[in-house]
């Protein structure tokens, strides 16, 4: 499924919106585009994070890092897909740093969570 324009907009917002309530901000320059999305893919331009960040956390493990980014915004890709009327998306990513570019596909379901609660809920009520 390609992503609308209004779409596209809302899953950077709400990206951003992570971006800016994490500690993270207090490395990007204010008014940067750290996250933004360009041909069917979210980019992050890691390259903006101040350098001693990058030495400390990015340049020591890269992949692990990326995949530690992943992982925090789960909350927010599911929060897209809520407010998007979407049960599942195979989100692209591409993170870019000082010589290194990465692209991550990641897909997230709601479906199974919500199953797997409502047949949690159905057994309490039962029992």
């Amino acid at each position: 499924m390609d992503l609308t324009e209004d779409q596209q907009k809302s899953l950077v917002s709400i990206l951003n919106e992570w971006v800016h309530s994490s500690r993270l901000i207090k490395h990007i320059p204010q008014q940067s585009c750290f996250v933004y999305y360009f041909e069917g893919r979210v980019h992050f331009d890691l390259k903006l994070l101040h350098e001693d960040y990058m030495l400390k956390f990015v340049f020591c493990n890269y992949r692990s890092y990326v995949n530690a980014l992943l992982d925090h915004i789960q909350p927010s890709l599911k929060k897209w897909l809520i407010r998007n009327n979407v049960e599942e998306y195979n989100f692209s990513f591409e993170f870019k740093s000082a010589g290194e570019v990465s692209a991550k596909d990641i897909k997230v379901i709601l479906t199974s969570t919500i199953q797997h609660l409502d047949s949690q809920t159905k057994q309490r009520k039962c029992s």
